[in-house]
């Protein structure tokens, strides 16, 4: 009997998109940028949690899960009215009813999950979280770290650095297949002095479950001689990549194929004849 050996090579077409998600302003979407998909309708007369985020979930496509299955029995009772909305102002205000909270960060290891919990007893507590929307996208600040050194050896090797680490929350109708840079447009203390570091265009995406609607980002700034004790305002944007077509490549004989080159718009494709490695 002969066997054919197939390769397969999938092709993802995707675009970076600038979004402001974390400016003080809205500005209007760029005509790159990830739309939010399908809206949420909610139509809800003081029923369960469980059945109000069962309709969320259906709607959006997102598998809710609690961490302990006692939570329904405490949750309150959500009475909401909704019509073209995205999923996390939604979601956020079937939190804020119920009095749970949300882990995003997805544990449970399936694509579009979101972990449950009481208020107080893990996750995202939505009555003191503070969260930026823009664009379908939630961000929320996570903290902030300074350091620095200098060497006794030589006191002129010194080293500083200052960052700020932000969560992004994902609408589950727009994935996206990761983050890039992050770039900061304006960092200014309550002063109005400047915190734009040299690097501030280098912060990048820095973990994050790739299955979680959830990603993490980091943001460069300076601390300069003299800075104030709060960071009064901040701007920039942060690129995403999405893919926005998929293709794959069936190949019959990989070891005997002659060359083959696909052509797409703005780049090309090439997949060589494969050769079998000795041993």
């Amino acid at each position: 009997m002969r066997t054919k050996r197939y390769a397969v090579l999938a092709i993802l077409a995707g675009f970076s998109a600038a979004l402001p998600v974390f400016s003080q302003e809205t500005p209007a979407p760029p005509a790159t940028a990830p739309t939010a998909g399908p809206s949420i309708n909610l139509n809800l007369d003081s029923v369960s949690a469980e059945e109000a985020f069962d309709q969320l979930g259906n709607q959006a496509g997102v598998n809710f899960y609690a961490n302990d299955s006692q939570i329904w029995s405490n949750a309150q009772a959500v009475s909401v009215k909704m019509h073209n909305a995205r999923f996390w102002p939604a979601m956020i205000e079937l939190c804020r009813q119920s009095g749970l909270s949300f882990n995003p960060d997805n544990y449970d290891n399936s694509p579009q999950a979101i972990q449950l919990n009481l208020a107080g007893n893990g996750g995202l507590d939505i009555a003191h979280a503070k969260l930026i929307e823009s664009q379908g996208f939630l961000l929320r600040p996570v903290s902030a770290s300074r350091n620095a050194s200098i060497s006794y050896d030589n006191t002129s090797n010194r080293n500083s650095s200052f960052s700020i680490q932000m969560c992004v929350l994902i609408d589950p109708a727009s994935p996206v297949m990761g983050f890039g840079r992050t770039t900061v447009e304006q960092a200014d203390d309550e002063n109005g002095k400047s915190l734009v570091a040299a690097n501030a265009g280098e912060g990048s995406n820095y973990g994050g479950n790739p299955h979680s609607l959830a990603q993490n980002v980091a943001i460069n700034l300076a601390y300069p001689e003299g800075a104030g004790r709060k960071i009064a305002k901040l701007k920039g944007h942060l690129r995403a990549l999405k893919v926005v077509r998929s293709d794959e490549i069936a190949i019959d004989s990989p070891l005997t194929m002659k060359e083959l080159k696909k052509d797409y718009p703005g780049f090309s494709v090439v997949v060589h004849p494969l050769a079998k490695e000795a041993g």
